[in-house]
C-alpha cells in the first residue's frame, strides 16, 4: 500500500503557508493517523475522500486536504487520479464560477475550443505539451497564452491558433473579467486541466521536443553549442551559483547579479523576457543543470537535456508548492529531464 501521508507530509513541509501553519497541519494529520493506529486501521487504505472530510476544520477546509492529496500523489508519480487538482489556485477554482458564459469542455464533440492560459509562462509550456493531443479531437483549437509564447507555439504546432492572455495584456483585471470574456468558441478549458485528461499514466508522456526555435536564433547562439547551462535561484530556494562545479558555464539565471557570474558566459540578452533567444541559446547547450525554475520548461521543450536539483527547503524567502512537478528520478514532461533531491546526490551522481 504506498504511503500517501508520508508525501503528504512533504508536501506540507516543502509547501506555502507560515511555519505556524504547517506545524496546524501537521499535528492534525499525526492525530488523526494515531487515531487509526489504535483502531488496527492502515490509515493509506482508507478513501481519501473520507479522509479529507475527517480534516476538516475552518482553519484547513477539506479542499485544502484534496489538493495537498494530489500534489502527494504527483510527486509520487502517480497520474492516475488528479481529484483535488481544481483546487491548485483562485483562478482555477474562478474558472467553474456559473457567471463563465462558455460552457467547460469535458471531452464531447467540438468544432472549436479555447484553451485558456494560467499561472506562470513555464506552466503554460509544460501544460501547453497537451495541446497536440487535444488538436486530435477538436478541430479547432485557439490557445489564450503569454504574450512572448504567441508565437512560438503557433510556429510549434501548426493548426493550432494563438493569442495574447487579456489578463497580462490588462494588468490589474480581475480573473472574472478574464474568465467572462466573449469568446466565439463552443467551450473552454484551463490549460492546466489537460493533463488531468490526457497525462493519467507515465506512459501518457510522449517525451518529445514540441518548441521549435528560430533557425536564426540557434545560428546566433551557435558559438555556446556543447556548453552547459546554469540556473541557481528561483521561488522554490537557491544554491550558490558556483555550487555545480562546472568549469565556464552559460548562466542562465534570470536577474543574476554581477558577483554571481564570475568564470561564466552570460548571453547578451534578456534571461527574463527574450524567450526566442532563450531557445536558440538551449537548442546549442549539451545540458542544462539548474534549481526548479523557468529555464527547466524551455530547455526540456526545445529536447535539451535537463539536470534538476532541489535546493534546501527554506533557503528562499518565498516556499512555494513546486515539488510536485518535479517527480525523482525522472520528470515526466520532458524527453530527457532528471531531478536530484539535493545538491549532494547530483554531485554523487557525477563521479
Amino acid at each position: 500500500m504506498p504511503d500517501y501521508l508520508r508525501d503528504l507530509r512533504e508536501v506540507i513541509n516543502r509547501g506555502e503557508g507560515s511555519e505556524l501553519r504547517r506545524k496546524l497541519l501537521l499535528k492534525k494529520l499525526r492525530r488523526y493517523e494515531l487515531d487509526f493506529s489504535r483502531r488496527g486501521v492502515d490509515v493509506n487504505a482508507y478513501p481519501q475522500k473520507a479522509l479529507c472530510d475527517a480534516l476538516d476544520s475552518p482553519e484547513a477546509p477539506s479542499r485544502e486536504w484534496m489538493l495537498r492529496l494530489c500534489f502527494s500523489r504527483l510527486v509520487r508519480g502517480d497520474f492516475s487520479d488528479w481529484t483535488g487538482w481544481e483546487y491548485r489556485n483562485e483562478w482555477a477554482m474562478g474558472s467553474y464560477s456559473p457567471e463563465v458564459p462558455t460552457r467547460r469542455w469535458r471531452l464531447e464533440p467540438v468544432n472549436s475550443i479555447a484553451v485558456l492560459g494560467e499561472q506562470g509562462i513555464g506552466d503554460e509550456v509544460m501544460f501547453g505539451s497537451c495541446l497536440p493531443d487535444l488538436m486530435l479531437r477538436v478541430p479547432k483549437v485557439v490557445f489564450e497564452c503569454d504574450p512572448r509564447l504567441v508565437p512560438i507555439f503557433a510556429r510549434s504546432l501548426p493548426g493550432l491558433h494563438t493569442k495574447a492572455r487579456t489578463d497580462i495584456t490588462h494588468r490589474g483585471d480581475p480573473v472574472i473579467k478574464y474568465l467572462t470574456a466573449p469568446r466565439d468558441e463552443e467551450a473552454f478549458i484551463p490549460v492546466g486541466d489537460l493533463p488531468r485528461l490526457f497525462r493519467k499514466d507515465v506512459s501518457h508522456f510522449p517525451g518529445k521536443a514540441f518548441l521549435k526555435p528560430l533557425p536564426e536564433m540557434v545560428e546566433k547562439w551557435s558559438h555556446l553549442k556543447g556548453r552547459v547551462g546554469v540556473g541557481w535561484r528561483s521561488r522554490t530556494g537557491l544554491l550558490n551559483s558556483k555550487a555545480f562545479g562546472i568549469e565556464n558555464p552559460v548562466c542562465l539565471q534570470y536577474g543574476h547579479w554581477q558577483a554571481e557570474t564570475e568564470g561564466m558566459i552570460v548571453p547578451e540578452c534578456d534571461l527574463r523576457d527574450d524567450i526566442e533567444d532563450i531557445l536558440g541559446i538551449c537548442a546549442n547547450l549539451s545540458k542544462v543543470v539548474t534549481v526548479p525554475q523557468t529555464i527547466v520548461h524551455f530547455a526540456g521543450a526545445v529536447g535539451c537535456p535537463v539536470e534538476v536539483v532541489k535546493p534546501p527547503v527554506g533557503s528562499s524567502r518565498v516556499r512555494d508548492q513546486f515539488a510536485y512537478r518535479y517527480t525523482i528520478p525522472k520528470m515526466h514532461w520532458y524527453k530527457d529531464c532528471r531531478v536530484w533531491p539535493n545538491l549532494n546526490a547530483w554531485k554523487l551522481d557525477q563521479k
